[in-house]
């Protein structure tokens, strides 16, 4: 290859070099990549503006100098957001995409408070949230368990936390059971009873085993129609058993 053509081919990238960098200078300046509006999605149980106003996202900064990780950050704080992802749609509009916390039960310690499945405690909603949620509703009661607080943070024991994490592999698993449970019980040998929407009938787990439990209530309840009023208790505390006590 000639030295004439060699010194084509720099020419040439130089050039294209060169206008690709006041290409991005023009960007930059430009009114136009400039953020302008911030939207939030995945909301059910916060208020889109208390999102907004936690993310403290810089207005009117150029779009390619605004920084992800803080404002995910700073959302994240919030004690219902799980996860926060945050991306720009151009030309001036600054995303962010919120999963929330769902409440898996409401401890009934002082009031009734929201678990999720993680063991959070969360704050009791106030009236301005959306109430309207049927998350906020269609949640067991959980009686017999308390937490400590230190500050603002609220934390369950490890023995508490075992029944937590049944209701949310009972929820993950078989939600036709879970949701038809109105109330759980812990005493304190760590024996968990818990009470069936139709008829009230109380539910005796014992201390162990729980979900393979629940799999031979869930059969048996296939068979039987607890509302009838037919059955006064139903005890599982026996191996491979259900032993029923009948009006």
């Amino acid at each position: 290859m000639t030295i004439k053509k060699y010194g084509k081919i720099f020419f040439f990238s130089t050039t294209l070099m060169l206008a690709g960098l006041q290409m991005g200078k023009w960007l930059n300046r430009d009114a136009g990549f400039r953020v302008e509006k911030v939207m939030v999605t995945g909301c059910k149980t916060l208020a889109e503006p208390e999102v907004i106003a936690a993310a403290k996202v810089p207005m009117f900064r150029s779009i390619f100098d605004v920084e992800f990780a803080p404002i995910a950050e700073r959302v994240e704080a919030l004690p219902y957001v799980q996860k926060a992802q945050v991306t720009r749609v151009f030309p001036s509009t600054i995303v962010i995409a919120v999963k929330e916390r769902k409440p898996l039960a409401l401890i009934n310690h002082a009031g009734l408070w929201p678990v999720d499945e993680e063991s959070v405690i969360l704050p009791r909603l106030q009236s301005h949230r959306r109430l309207n949620d049927p998350v906020s509703y269609d949640t067991p009661i959980l009686s017999g368990i308390a937490f400590s607080k230190t500050g603002n943070d609220k934390k369950l024991a490890a023995t508490n936390k075992r029944v937590v994490e049944f209701l949310a592999a009972l929820r993950a698993t078989n939600a036709m059971l879970y949701h038809g449970i109105s109330e759980l019980n812990l005493n304190a040998k760590g024996q968990l009873t818990f009470y069936l929407m139709e008829g009230g009938v109380p539910v005796y787990l014992g201390a162990d085993n729980w979900m393979e439990k629940c799999e031979r209530l869930f059969i048996f309840l296939q068979h039987v129609k607890p509302a009838s009023g037919k059955f006064l208790t139903i005890d599982l505390r026996y191996d491979n058993q259900i032993v029923t006590r009948e009006s």
